[in-house]
């Protein structure tokens, strides 16, 4: 939701812009005020994945090719894209700027509009929403990549972004190397039952996902980039996090894992096969069975323990 005054300030800024020469406006932006009664707030700034509290140059757009994904890949995250890809462009191209709504005599900007929860929404009512579009967001991983690799080549950036992308490359291999984790747990534990396009979407995105950075950066990467990477996605992102069962991300990029080739039927037999601990381990990984040797009574408890309702 705009904010009251947001119009009038966007125009405002605009109109003076246009009165002086020089550098173009990419955007006029203000913070987003997030906030729900479950006490959740958040004052958004500058750049971010929020769209809305933005106005934009349709000028900038079409030069640069910018757009939200259409069709499958429109499913869920389409903010995301779009505005990495506005951002991205807006980094590299130097007759554009954007431009913040003044508060405080300019040390600030003003709220330009709120966000308020829908409790009526998908992603508040099923238990499974970030399950069933876990497999388009890996999609819009992919999308974004594309369109920094095509932006990179045509205006002569590939060299100046190369470590820049190489991060890029692997955050988002790690990001949807959990997800992926995550999903198979997910059917495993619960009666959450996938729709085979959604499961082959994540399928899909996450193999390419992984093979791109096979194939470009992988070799060259330092461990101390990787085990920063697994932290700061672990624990400063939205990805849901599950311990992996058959190996380490090391061992998943060296080798792969046959869930990347998995039919939708097999996928929903290996998943059923699996068996979580109340801890979230898979019972049969090597840490588990390594605990297990240690205290060889425990299965033998966990039998004889009452079955919870």
């Amino acid at each position: 939701m705009l904010a009251p005054n947001a119009c009038d300030r966007y125009v405002d800024i605009l109109n003076k812009a246009s009165e002086d020469e020089g550098t173009k406006i990419a955007c006029v932006y203000g913070f987003l005020y997030g906030f729900d009664t479950n006490g959740y707030e958040q004052k958004i700034v500058g750049e971010s994945i929020w769209v809305q509290s933005r106005c934009y140059s349709r000028e900038f757009i079409k030069k640069h090719g910018i757009h939200f994904p259409v069709g499958l890949n429109s499913k869920q995250g389409e903010d995301y894209p779009f505005i990495r890809k506005f951002d991205y462009a807006l980094h590299h191209d130097p007759k554009y700027a954007a431009v913040k709504v003044p508060y405080n005599n300019g040390e600030d900007c003003q709220c330009t509009a709120y966000w308020f929860p829908n409790r009526e929404s998908l992603s508040r009512k099923d238990p499974y929403y970030s399950q069933h579009l876990s497999g388009w967001t890996m999609a819009s991983s992919n999308n974004i990549l594309d369109f920094f690799d095509e932006y990179n080549k045509a205006h002569g950036y590939e060299d100046a972004e190369d470590e820049f992308m190489k991060h890029e490359y692997l955050n988002m291999a790690i990001y949807a190397f959990y997800n992926l984790l995550d999903f198979v747990k997910t059917v495993s534990m619960t009666d959450y039952k996938p729709l085979k396009e959604d499961w082959e979407a994540l399928r899909d995105n996450v193999r390419k996902l992984r093979q791109r950075l096979k194939d470009k950066y992988w070799a060259e990467i330092v461990n101390s980039d990787i085990e920063d990477m697994l932290y700061n996605v672990r624990h400063h992102s939205d990805c849901h996090f599950t311990e992996c069962w058959f190996g380490t991300f090391y061992d998943y990029m060296d080798k792969g894992h046959k869930l990347l080739t998995m039919s939708y039927d097999a996928m929903m037999q290996y998943a059923k096969g699996l068996s979580f601990d109340g801890a979230g381990h898979e019972v049969n990984s090597k840490q588990v069975q390594a605990w297990i040797k240690r205290h060889p009574g425990y299965q033998d408890k966990q039998k004889k323990r009452p079955k919870r309702r």
